[in-house]
């Protein structure tokens, strides 16, 4: 087929679908005529293509479907402040030079399936969607910020398997349905402080679908953060051990999960409010960790916890039963630096039964309660 007729048939709302082992001269198409279609008001629906040029649809209305999948742009695309009336399908394509959707309205559903951000900017700030916001195995290159500052998201926002190359914001962000990013990895500096969630956080594996759990390489602030039920960090991996992990004054209206969650680095749960219960079985902290002011409504659980450095529950309030002992299969807790309870304040009982302390033990003001250390190890008194 001769380039005109590519050209004729896009700009006509016909659908230009090629076979991906074609020369990619032979499947070669300009954004220009892109540009055109949607200025006649059709629908667009391209498979492996590449598209040569850079693409400009600033402030322009999508009427029709929207479908470019599995192609490849060459030269930035740049969609910001584009209104989408219909679902918008880019499952597969490939930015070399990234792809700027800043303010887009998306009416319907958004599928980013298995896009690839290689090099330039993602940047979704200020985006709307109506639908679900689909970005399965969504990856973003070495050094290209994954950009969601203040992105509002009227039902679920599904990233399960993404790979964040580059830094990732969600500041501001507001999801009205889960924020979903099982299997994810994240190499640099995340960050989701302050955003809101109206839904669950999930940050875990996928066993069902071959996810491993979620690994943090760099810096990860959720200080501040918002959700309306669980936060999920099950198996979650915080590996840098110089850079601090925050939940600092994060409010979770439901459980908090962090069973196995492995902590490198300096962590932060002051003045966090749990609405819920909070599990802790067999998580690790290698450096020293903070629960400084904590709020705790539900179960606080930690059995199996190693704290490698000081740990503080300095005027933490934890009001339902607290348990530091072996539990369901669980050891006891153990800890191996300081440990500062002044101030606490519990609900319920406490139950050390068979904590180690291999370091100094502060004493604690707790007054009309059952403190209960059972066989504390205490090699350190």
């Amino acid at each position: 087929m001769l380039t005109a007729e590519f050209r004729d048939k896009l700009v006509s709302g016909y659908v230009l679908h090629f076979h991906p082992e074609e020369p990619e001269a032979a499947r070669t198409i300009q954004a220009a005529w892109i540009e055109e279609a949607v200025r006649n008001h059709v629908k667009i629906d391209v498979r492996n293509a590449v598209i040569a040029g850079a693409l400009s649809l600033k402030n322009v209305t999508f009427e029709e479907e929207v479908s470019l999948i599995d192609c490849r742009f060459k030269e930035p695309a740049d969609f910001s402040h584009a209104t989408f009336e219909h679902s918008i399908l880019l499952s597969g394509t490939t930015f070399e030079q990234g792809a700027a959707f800043q303010g887009v309205a998306l009416h319907q559903d958004a599928v980013l399936d298995d896009v690839k951000f290689l090099g330039g900017k993602a940047i979704f700030i200020d985006m709307s969607a109506r639908g679900l916001f689909s970005a399965e195995r969504i990856s973003f290159g070495s050094g290209v910020k994954a950009d969601f500052a203040r992105v509002c998201l009227q039902k679920s926002a599904r990233f399960w398997g993404a790979t964040f190359g580059g830094e990732v914001d969600f500041d501001h962000a507001h999801i009205f349905g889960s924020g979903d990013f099982r299997g994810a990895v994240f190499k640099k500096k995340v960050n989701f402080n302050p955003s809101k969630i109206d839904g669950g956080l999930f940050f875990r594996a996928m066993p069902e679908r071959g996810l491993p759990p979620v690994t943090f390489e760099d810096e990860a602030d959720f200080g501040a953060v918002e959700t309306a039920i669980t936060a999920d960090f099950n198996g979650a991996q915080f590996k840098n051990e110089h850079k601090p992990v925050s939940f600092n004054s994060a409010k979770i209206h439901g459980s908090a999960i962090f069973l196995d969650a492995a902590f490198a680095g300096k962590t932060n749960f002051g003045m966090v409010h749990i609405n819920g219960d909070a599990f802790f079985h067999s998580a690790s902290f290698a450096s020293e960790v903070s629960f400084l002011e904590a709020h705790i409504t539900g179960q606080a659980g930690f059995s199996g916890v190693v704290f490698q450095q000081k740990v503080s529950f300095n005027s933490a309030k934890i009001s339902g039963f607290a348990y530091f002992r072996a539990e369901a299969g669980q050891p006891a807790a153990r800890f191996e630096g300081e440990v500062d309870f002044i101030a606490a304040q519990f609900g319920s009982d406490v139950d050390f039964d068979g904590v180690a302390f291999t370091s100094r033990l502060l004493k604690n003001a707790l007054e009309d309660k059952e403190f209960r250390f059972g066989k504390m190890i205490s090699e350190h008194s």
